[in-house]
């Protein structure tokens, strides 16, 4: 029987955070052949999120996760179907800087506006 993998997974959510903060990350994987799907993430701190699922070809999912140490991380995500073909993986860079300690003010305003344009780096 002829199966195609799942097409590469999307994944949007913030790319900047602050340690101990949940941050919502939504994924979505198509396969050409309708399966069912299953995800795993590679959160780049050592924790993994494997084969939760099965989702619908094409649904929009939501996860969240948070780091407790500073740095960069790699966000790894591939999709499997039911016949245990992958998807290409997709890779989305996440920094939680080490700050000093701020204002609450300045953490209040950051929580809820790091999805500005100014907190994203720059496209490559």
């Amino acid at each position: 029987i002829h199966n195609d993998p799942p097409e590469t997974p999307t994944i949007i959510g913030p790319t900047i955070g602050i340690t101990g903060e949940q941050y919502r990350y939504r994924l979505k994987a198509t396969d050409p052949d309708g399966n069912l799907l299953f995800y795993t993430i590679d959160w780049g701190d050592h924790t993994r999120t494997e084969d939760f699922g099965p989702y619908a070809s094409g649904q929009e999912i939501s996860i969240n996760h948070s780091w407790s140490i500073p740095g960069r991380y790699m966000v790894q995500v591939q999709a499997e179907d039911t016949h245990h073909t992958q998807s290409p993986t997709t890779v989305l860079l996440v920094r939680i800087p080490q700050l000093p300690l701020l204002d609450p003010l300045f953490i209040d305003f950051f929580k809820q506006y790091h999805q500005l344009p100014f907190f994203r780096p720059f496209s490559s």
